[in-house]
């Protein structure tokens, strides 16, 4: 009796084992080919609005929506789709990112209600044979963005909702027990919930946007975007089998490996092709010797047929793969393999619907290219205030980014300036001091001239500033400031003899130079205070016109970039002509460095998200000399400065 129920028992296993070794096995292959977008549009400009306004969050406890048992707090949250981010990964190729009053096509992307569920779920735990009934107490948080397409009548052409389920919590035992009712696991999972729903809220949208990513870049891409892109078709081989010649088969499907590791490249269609096409004749003359009918060559002939459709579809033939289906079809075996007809009859409809609506258009399509250049700044953020009215995310056309690059530039040399003579004011301090060495100035030191030619330069480049885009309550605080600098400047001028800018001081002894400076600034003391006290009340009046950052960070932004300068550029101050007054410069600017970054949770709040990953990438720039030694600063990093990047730096912060 038992040597019967082994034998069964043998023939139960191997039954399955004989069945498998007669059917199709799946290979999944990867081929290059274009995608046809489904919304139809002859535009190019693509504008992005991405929605931010609060939604609700429902919290649902065993059926019982909005609340757990009356008892939580209300809450909400947003989407926040970082601008860099999304633009990386979207990287759409037949539109051109605009600012969004500028496009023919709005893409809008709009935040759902958000969901917890809280609910018991029994399990069995034990043996097969001695099962144990327990519950596990679970926390769900589902959340959803809405993507819709409209066309410049203002009329949605592509609509679509995605939703996406996060498991947050999963209770199975307490006090090291399983947990033996559906009353005890869901009162654990609401005490949990109502520890720290807020922590549940952060930690399942983060969860969400991992997910929510992939999802809406690849609805956007099959709605809008003619793309050629890496996607997967299927072909079909076989093992040994007696009385059946399969070997061939099998290595027709193993020669085609190679696909899987070519790249995208300008002779890529003729290459598949190429290989494709004779495994295609091979695999028909092949299926002519199956009978489709027969109980046993049907399997082989259905494999056979897939594959022909399967590259059929790889080479963009998608009717020719259709026909191959509609053969395939008759076929009483694996009819439930739908993507053999639905993965090339969307694309033929898709293909066919492009073609017809512009002609010109898609005869030029491979050469419509916009990746790699579209910019993050122009995506919008749309918010609500209190009263539920739309706030949209500052955004300034090209002539009002001008004006403002103007003042900003303005701006930043009155505040360098400002330094310098605060530098000049610290070197007659430390010259005062009894220990003059060790300060590090020598003999014609080359930065304290240096210093002072630059004092005059920037003065003169003040005083031909144009101010004419200022409006008139600005225009007349720039012009109180910059005339407070130059009567800074005009006793220095007159005591070191300077007619301009541009004369040579470096004849002149350091000592001699101070000798001056520290006489004029006597002769001057009443007049030097009066004006210092003017740039101390105007230069943070003018900074909070323009920015919404505090003046303070503004200043330490500017000052970071003129040490910069001052550490760098070459035929200034030198690690090797002068090294302890250099590693002083360098030390005052890792200072610097270190209050702007403890400051940086401060200067973040006056950011939106989109904005935060530029600054991070503008003070890199800085981290990166900041931790490397003082003796290489001058040679690795060697003409560093760029006037530009503070300027950049600082429009993150205009109101």
């Amino acid at each position: 009796m038992k040597k019967n129920v082994l034998i069964h028992s043998f023939i139960f296993v191997l039954l399955p084992m004989l069945v498998l070794g007669q059917k199709p096995k799946q290979k999944i292959f990867y081929s290059y080919s274009w995608n046809f977008p489904t919304v139809l549009t002859s535009q190019s400009k693509l504008g992005i609005l991405i929605d931010e306004t609060l939604v609700p969050i429902t919290v649902m406890s065993e059926g019982v929506s909005n609340g757990i048992d009356g008892q939580y707090a209300e809450m909400f949250t947003k989407i926040e789709i970082a601008s860099n981010t999304f633009m990386e990964q979207l990287d759409i190729r037949s539109f051109e990112i605009v600012p969004i009053e500028q496009a023919e096509i709005r893409l809008n992307i709009i935040p759902k209600p958000g969901l917890f569920k809280i609910y018991a779920e029994e399990f069995n735990s034990g043996t097969p044979t001695s099962p144990i009934k327990a519950f596990s107490g679970n926390i769900q948080y589902s959340y959803g963005v809405e993507i819709k397409i409209e066309n410049a009548e203002n009329e949605i052409v592509f609509e679509k909702k995605i939703t996406k389920k996060s498991n947050l919590l999963k209770i199975e035992r307490y006090n090291k027990a399983l947990i033996p009712s559906a009353n005890q696991a869901l009162s654990l999972a609401k005490q949990a919930f109502l520890s720290s729903p807020t922590n549940y809220v952060q930690s399942g949208n983060g969860e969400f946007k991992t997910m929510l990513y992939d999802d809406v870049i690849e609805e956007i891409h099959q709605a809008l975007d003619v793309r050629y892109e890496r996607e997967k078709f299927y072909l079909y081989s076989f093992n040994k089998k007696k009385g059946f010649e399969l070997e061939g088969i099998a290595a027709s499907i193993e020669e085609l490996e190679v696909i899987n590791d070519w790249k995208e490249s300008e002779d890529y269609e003729q290459k598949l092709r190429e290989i494709l096409l004779p495994k295609i004749e091979f695999w028909t003359q092949e299926s002519a010797k199956y009978n489709p009918q027969d109980k046993k060559g049907k399997k082989v002939y259905w494999g056979l047929m897939a594959n022909i459709s399967g590259a059929y579809y790889a080479l963009g033939e998608f009717q020719k793969a259709l026909d191959i289906y509609e053969k395939l079809s008759v076929v009483s075996y694996r009819n439930d393999y739908l993507y053999l007809k639905e993965f090339p009859e969307d694309k033929s409809i898709n293909k066919k619907n492009y073609i017809a609506k512009d002609q010109n258009f898609y005869k030029n399509y491979k050469k419509i290219d916009f990746r790699g250049n579209h910019n993050p700044d122009f995506i919008a953020y749309v918010d609500r205030n209190e009263n539920g009215e739309k706030i949209e995310k500052q955004q300034k056309t090209t002539e009002e980014l001008e004006i403002i690059n103007k003042k900003i530039k303005v701006i930043s040399q009155i505040i360098t300036l400002d330094y310098y003579f605060k530098l000049l004011a610290g070197s007659i301090q430390k010259f005062t001091d009894e220990n003059k060495e060790g300060v590090g100035f020598v003999e014609k030191d080359a930065f304290y001239v240096e210093l002072i030619n630059r004092v005059f330069e920037e003065t003169e480049k003040l005083k031909v500033t144009d101010i004419s885009f200022y409006d008139m309550d600005e225009k007349i605080l720039v012009t109180e400031t910059i005339e407070a600098l130059v009567e800074r400047a005009e006793p220095l001028q007159r005591e070191l003899a300077i007619e301009d800018a541009a004369a040579d001081l470096s004849t002149k002894n350091t000592f001699e130079l101070l000798d001056m400076l520290i006489v004029s600034v006597s002769k001057n003391i009443d007049t030097e205070t009066q004006l210092v006290a003017i740039l101390e009340k105007n230069i943070p009046l003018l900074t909070k016109k323009i920015f919404r950052l505090y003046p303070d960070g503004v200043a330490r932004l500017c000052y970071m970039e003129m040490l910069v300068d001052e550490l760098t550029t070459g035929g200034k101050l030198t690690y090797a002509d002068n090294t302890k007054l250099y590693k002083h410069v360098f030390k005052e600017f890792k200072r610097t460095y270190t209050s702007l970054s403890s400051y940086k949770q401060s200067l973040t709040r006056y950011l939106h998200h989109s904005d935060e990953y530029k600054l991070d990438k503008f003070l890199k720039v800085y981290a990166s000399m900041y931790f490397e030694d003082v003796e290489n600063i001058n040679t690795k990093f060697k003409n560093s400065h760029d006037e530009k990047r503070v300027l950049d730096i600082l429009n993150l912060f205009i109101k």
